[in-house]
C-alpha cells in the first residue's frame, strides 16, 4: 500500500523515517498535485516546443442529403501548402504550417502559435462522385465539397409504425 502513495521514487520515505513524517510527505505531494495541475476540461498554454511541433487544424464535417461538406482552419498556410487526397473512403487533408524565423539567434520569443506537419483524415459514411469534388481555400478555412453519388442518395429510408 506504500507503493501506492508515491509516485516519484525520490519521494518515497527512508527506513528510518518516522511514519507521520512520511504521511505528512504523501499528504503534500497529494496537495502539491492537486493546486498545480489544472482541472478536467481547463487547457492550459503548451510549452514553446510543443506548441511549435504540434499543428493539429480544427475540422468540421457536414453531411447533407446530397452532399458531405468538410471544412478546415488552416491560418497562416496558403493553397499550395496543402494537399488533398481521396482514397476509397477517405479523404485526407495533409500539409505543414513553417515557423517563421524573425531576428537574429539572441532574440528572445514567446510562442503560443503551433507549427508542423499535420494529417488529418475523415472517414466518408457514403459514397460520393469522385470526379465532382470541389475544393475552396479563403481567409484561412479549406472547404471541399464532395457530392454523394446517386446511389448514396436513395439510400433505404426508415419507416415508421402506427400502433
Amino acid at each position: 500500500m506504500a507503493n501506492l502513495l508515491w509516485r516519484n521514487p525520490e519521494r518515497r520515505p527512508a527506513a528510518t523515517e518516522h511514519p507521520f513524517t512520511s504521511l505528512q510527505s504523501a499528504m503534500n505531494t497529494l496537495f502539491d498535485d492537486f493546486f498545480t495541475t489544472p482541472p478536467l476540461g481547463v487547457r492550459t498554454l503548451p510549452s514553446t516546443r510543443a506548441a511549435m511541433t504540434e499543428f493539429n487544424p480544427r475540422i468540421d464535417v457536414r453531411e447533407s442529403a446530397n452532399e458531405i461538406t468538410v471544412a478546415a482552419e488552416l491560418p497562416g498556410l496558403s493553397d499550395k501548402d496543402v494537399h488533398i487526397t481521396l482514397d476509397r473512403d477517405y479523404l485526407t487533408i495533409k500539409g505543414e504550417k513553417k515557423f517563421e524565423k524573425e531576428g537574429d539567434e539572441n532574440d528572445r520569443h514567446y510562442i503560443e502559435r503551433s507549427y508542423g506537419s499535420f494529417m488529418r483524415t475523415i472517414p466518408l459514411t457514403t459514397e460520393v462522385d469522385r470526379e465532382r469534388v470541389e475544393a475552396t481555400f479563403r481567409n484561412g478555412v479549406l472547404k471541399v465539397a464532395l457530392k454523394k453519388t446517386a446511389a448514396a442518395q436513395n439510400e433505404p429510408r426508415r419507416i415508421t409504425i402506427k400502433g
